[in-house]
């Protein structure tokens, strides 16, 4: 009797399908719902393998299904016909629905199963109508390299809208693209994404553990990522150009050709998957294993030398802590002391070994939390402070923070796509709101988190780095804005001159010029480990006043000479070093809540 009472019912819808045809009546348009009934009738129990959710539900909460209710503009929207393409008649055997002698192929292959791949999107969403920066359709470089932007829909993504959207709902979670779309890791014009066409920039076959080869494939494009972090951290291999004219075909499943110049950015399948590469299902993300850095280094002098850093587990921000490390620490510099402390000969440093300035690379908060990524100078105190927790949120729940590692849940919580923990002035860059709410978990009371708070820590922050580059070009050692960020070759000039301070301190000298550049990456390093920053300024600041570790910083700061044309900021403009800057310095590194003004006081 069920059986009965279904085939009717698919039998009314089919009939129905029929009269209304692809969404038009005798009386006019028919809503997009309407023309899809027939279908519903259908396959209205079928459940989406990736979601878990009836497919017909999916599609009914989405754009393609608005405006049913006689109100639908002709033209608008998308029923199941627009994508699936059922030929005339669909179905030609009963049996496609209710058994019995089974379909033939071609009844089994009367509709396009996946519009996705088949490229049925475009269709409606064609670079006309999206443009960018979905589309860029680069295909000659026609501008300089870092001169064309990157896009969501790039080589790799064409037939793979699934990739950010689920086909058959993409409205529900358009808010949360579109946060991502504004955020870092969707900004086409990004230099983590235009700067070169990376994804030739990597070395098939070489090991990242044992080897010096290029590897920005793996940060810098999607796949790149995907590639690294399901090979155990292995592959780095370019992944080549993807020929759009032969995507999918049989004979040439995964050609390549260099027509293809389009960029990527970071997808939404770099770090959601549901375990088989499917990115719609959002509550999924994928499983990455604990991060250990890579911080080799190679040169004529020193030859290879192998450094490296592991991470602890931090659950779902391994995701992020797989780039966010930095490509070399100040442990690569203490690997090449070592090295010229053996030879006993101090030329490594020195104008005849040539020793070009170590970049540590952006962004290099997952570090800085660990507190790897600085230069430590030698009998200096290093280690955290009892009540510093930044590296345990997030791990088995402290202070009720969850389980998803302090990346994940100070940035994202509650589902933020943007990535930044607070928002600021887009005129001034001020601080102007706090909205991490996970930060009042550990914070609250005296102690609780304000934007004015914030604020006032990262002013001094940038005051405390803005002297240490005045006073590393008192002697010197200049920033400039782009690689390698100081031109210098020479590390240890005769104590007394212009430069570093002797044979055997090109080291000590590197690593002040290096932690500047290395915080002055790392935007938010104030608030990522506060004490283990400021010891790394203080020391720098301490050395590079007179090569001698001796808790002079104070008088150091106080004897710069003022400088209105400071160059400091990454974009290669400047600041007005003075009075002022140098009192907010001082506060920041030597003041207490008894001190305030920094005046007589203790390395923090």
């Amino acid at each position: 009797m069920m059986g009965k009472n279904k085939l009717v019912l698919c039998l009314f819808a089919l009939l129905a399908a029929a009269v209304t045809g692809c969404g038009n009546t005798a009386a006019g348009p028919a809503s997009t719902l309407a023309a899809s009934e027939g279908c519903i009738g259908c396959h209205g129990a079928n459940v989406s393998p990736v979601t878990a959710a009836y497919i017909a539900d999916e599609w009914k909460a989405s754009h393609h299904n608005s405006e049913t209710a006689g109100k639908k503009v002709p033209g608008y929207g998308a029923g199941c016909s627009d994508c699936h393409e059922p030929a005339a008649g669909h179905p030609n055997s009963c049996s496609r629905c209710h058994g019995g002698t089974p379909a033939t192929l071609a009844e089994r292959h009367d509709v396009t199963s996946n519009p996705d791949s088949a490229l049925k999107c475009l269709k409606c969403h064609a670079a006309g109508t999206l443009g960018a920066p979905h589309f860029t359709n680069m295909t000659t470089l026609t501008a300089p390299l870092s001169g064309y932007p990157a896009s969501f829909a790039s080589s790799r993504y064409t037939g793979n809208c699934r990739k950010c959207h689920n086909p058959h709902d993409p409205t529900t979670v358009i808010a949360v693209n579109r946060q991502w779309a504004r955020s870092g890791h969707g900004d086409t014009t990004a230099p983590p994404w235009t700067r070169y066409d990376f994804k030739t920039r990597g070395t098939a076959g070489a090991d990242p553990a044992g080897s010096v080869a290029a590897d920005c494939v793996r940060c810098h494009t999607t796949t790149g990522y995907i590639n690294y972090v399901k090979s155990a951290f292995k592959n780095i291999s370019a992944w080549g150009n993807q020929d759009l004219v032969n995507v999918g075909t049989a004979t040439r499943p995964n050609y390549f050709s260099a027509a293809d110049k389009t960029k990527q950015v970071l997808g939404c399948n770099a770090c959601h998957d549901d375990g088989n590469e499917n990115a719609y299902n959002w509550s999924k993300q994928r499983k990455v294993s604990p991060i250990t850095a890579f911080y080799n280094y190679s040169s004529a002098v020193t030859g290879k030398l192998l450094v490296s850093f592991p991470f602890p587990d931090v659950a779902t921000s391994n995701i992020c802590m797989a780039c966010h490390t930095g490509r070399e620490s100040g442990r690569t510099i203490k690997a090449i002391e070592a090295v010229e402390g053996a030879s006993g000969a101090f030329k490594v440093f020195s104008s005849a070994g040539g020793m070009s300035f170590i970049n540590s690379h952006y962004l290099t908060a997952g570090a800085t939390v660990f507190k790897s990524s600085g230069y430590e100078y030698p009998g200096r105190d290093y280690s955290n402070s009892p009540d510093y927790l930044h590296d345990r949120i997030g791990v088995a729940n402290l202070n009720g923070t969850g389980a998803s590692g302090p990346c994940v849940t100070c940035h994202m919580k509650p589902g933020r796509h943007t990535f930044l923990p607070v928002s600021k002035d887009p005129a001034t860059g001020a601080v102007i709101s706090l909205d991490s709410a996970i930060c009042a978990n550990c914070h609250s009371g005296t102690n609780a988190m304000t934007a004015a708070r914030v604020e006032e820590e990262q002013a001094g922050f940038l005051a405390a780095l803005a002297a240490l580059a005045e006073g590393l070009k008192v002697r010197g050692y200049v920033f400039i804005a782009n690689s390698p960020y100081f031109s210098n070759k020479n590390w240890q000039t005769d104590k007394g001159s212009k430069g570093g301070y002797g044979p055997g301190t090109g080291g000590p000298t590197m690593g002040a010029a290096f932690n500047f550049n290395l915080l002055r990456h790392d935007f938010g390093a104030f608030a990522h480990n506060s004490l283990y920053v400021k010891r790394l300024i203080h020391d720098s600041l301490d050395w590079i006043a007179n090569g001698i570790l001796d808790n002079d910083v104070e008088a150091a700061i106080n004897a710069l000479p003022d400088d209105p044309e400071l160059v400091f900021n990454i974009d290669g403009s400047t600041v007005n070093f003075n009075a002022e800057m140098k009192q907010r310095a001082m506060a920041y590194l030597l003041g207490t809540d008894a001190n305030p003004t920094g005046a007589g006081g203790a390395r923090p």
